[in-house]
Order: C-alpha cells, then sequence, then structure tokens
C-alpha cells in the first residue's frame, strides 16, 4: 500500500468507477467523489475494501468550491501523510481558480 492519496470526482459510475477500482488495486488510497449516488458511491467504496484497499466516498458538487473544499478536507483527514489541511484548501482552491469553476446562479 502507498501512502499516495487519489481523488477521483464521479468515482461512483462509469469510467470513475472503474478508474477507483484501478487505484486502489495499485495501492493507492481513494477518495470516491459523487454529486447525488450515495449507494453507488458506497459500493464502490465496498468492493475496494472487499479487495483490502483503502477508500472513502465524499459528496462533491463539483460546481460548488465549498464541496470542493470540503472533499481535500476530508482526503487529507484520511490519509496520514498527506499535506496539512491548509495546503490541501489552497491547492484545491487554485485549481478551482484555474478552471473558473463558480456557484451556479440556480444554486445561490
Amino acid at each position: 500500500m502507498t501512502d499516495k492519496v487519489v481523488v477521483i470526482t464521479g468515482g461512483s459510475r462509469g469510467i470513475g468507477r472503474a478508474t477507483a477500482i484501478a487505484a486502489a488495486a495499485r495501492g493507492f488510497r481513494v477518495v470516491v467523489g459523487y454529486a447525488s449516488n450515495k449507494q453507488a458511491a458506497d459500493e464502490v467504496v465496498a468492493q475496494i475494501a472487499a479487495s483490502n484497499g483503502k477508500a472513502i466516498a465524499v459528496k462533491c458538487d463539483v460546481a460548488e468550491e465549498s464541496d470542493i473544499l470540503d472533499l481535500f478536507r476530508q482526503r487529507t483527514n484520511s490519509a496520514r501523510s498527506a499535506p496539512s489541511s491548509t495546503t490541501a484548501a489552497s491547492s484545491a482552491r487554485a485549481a478551482c481558480a484555474s478552471t473558473r469553476c463558480r456557484p451556479s446562479a440556480s444554486s445561490a
């Protein structure tokens, strides 16, 4: 097992699910980000755990900056050698700024 952590948004279904399972099989700790289907995300986590992998599921709407920051905070809390939450949050903020993600007008 590695101390590396991979965050996969959309990790509960489709390509994200396959990527999460493949990353866990290679020893990564996995954060399965999901928007609405908690059951599907929990199933991915259970499948990873059944293969002796480490994973958590975190609800995250990538259009919401606060959700992205929470995702990285939870990722930090789940990994022993991960950077501090300040560093992870700063990285998330920078990533969000670089992609110009902002809350949609309909979610305000």
